[in-house]
């Protein structure tokens, strides 16, 4: 079973991860102390690899998430270090392509890729009322601080973040379309 690209769809699409987040993102970083979190930009201090420098954040991660990448580390067949990339590059083929037929099978056309997934959980992010700074955060947007140059922005208590999410993104009610069709044979 292909396991890779449902978990990067996952992490796109439901945690709003983009491809400059996910060449950053380390073992590590998904379910530290085992709790159903990611952390994203976790290199903020470093320059960026590709496209643009995002917000660290910690975002909730939904069970059909969870349940992606869990699956994918169990095929992996192997315990990934701490330091070691999350997703593993190693294997699957094209998994840009298989992304984009697995989006042309649900439905988009023309098909969508890692970060228009991304900008799609902005957009549900966007389309909810929050309290001041939430949208910002969970989209990964850089701090501005409004009032004082060089102030620090204050981060958003995590149970906030976390009922935020969870009102403003389908993948919260179990939308699993387009992480069937990427199981799909192509």
């Amino acid at each position: 079973m292909r396991t890779r690209g449902p978990a990067v769809v996952a992490l796109a699409y439901g945690c709003g991860l983009a491809t400059s987040d996910l060449i950053r993102l380390q073992t590590r970083h998904w379910r530290p102390g085992g709790v159903d979190v990611v952390e994203a930009s976790a290199h903020h201090r470093t320059p960026p690899t590709h496209g643009m420098a995002r917000r660290y954040r910690v975002l909730p991660t939904p069970p059909i998430v969870v349940e992606a990448v869990e699956r994918y580390l169990d095929a992996l067949g192997f315990q990934p270090a701490p330091e070691d990339p999350l997703p593993w590059p190693k294997g699957d083929g094209d998994l840009s392509q298989r992304i984009r037929n697995a989006s042309r099978r649900v439905g988009f056309d023309p098909p969508l890729t890692i970060d228009v997934l991304a900008a799609n959980f902005e957009l549900f992010m966007r389309d909810h009322d929050a309290i001041d700074g939430m949208i910002e955060y969970v989209c990964g947007a850089l701090p501005v601080a409004r009032d004082v140059p060089g102030a620090e922005v204050p981060t958003p208590d995590p149970a906030d973040v976390l009922r935020f999410c969870r009102k403003a993104h389908p993948v919260w009610r179990g939308d699993r379309e387009i992480f069937d069709a990427l199981r799909s044979p192509a």
